[in-house]
């Protein structure tokens, strides 16, 4: 799980995924820290080419520790990681699946 230290202290995604059966792994403080945060306020200054990289080593951090996919829980995540190579394991953009699911329940005859 990737996210702003707020939304991943809030524990929203992790709680929801947690009782789907799905263990929730979030970068180290220092990950956080180095990586994580500063990246986050790149892609708010309009430097989301330079967010990429401390994004993508986040991310494979993760994927180190056991994680099998990514979640992208803020929506500055997901920009900075589409400025460069897709990463070779599976992400979850959840703006992107809020919206596609938005779209399906508004879907004439979808309930």
């Amino acid at each position: 799980m990737l996210g702003t230290a707020g939304t991943l202290a809030m524990g929203l995604y992790q709680e929801r995924l947690g009782a789907r059966g799905y263990a929730c792994l979030v970068p180290e403080p220092a990950t956080m820290d180095r990586l994580v945060t500063p990246a986050i306020a790149l892609v708010k200054a309009n430097r989301v080419a330079e967010a990429y990289a401390p994004l993508a080593e986040a991310a494979r951090g993760l994927v180190a520790r056991g994680a099998r996919a990514v979640v992208l829980g803020c929506t500055e995540i997901p920009l900075g990681l589409q400025a460069g190579p897709a990463l070779p394991f599976p992400v979850a953009d959840t703006i992107d699946a809020l919206a596609r699911a938005a779209i399906r329940w508004a879907k004439p005859g979808s309930t």
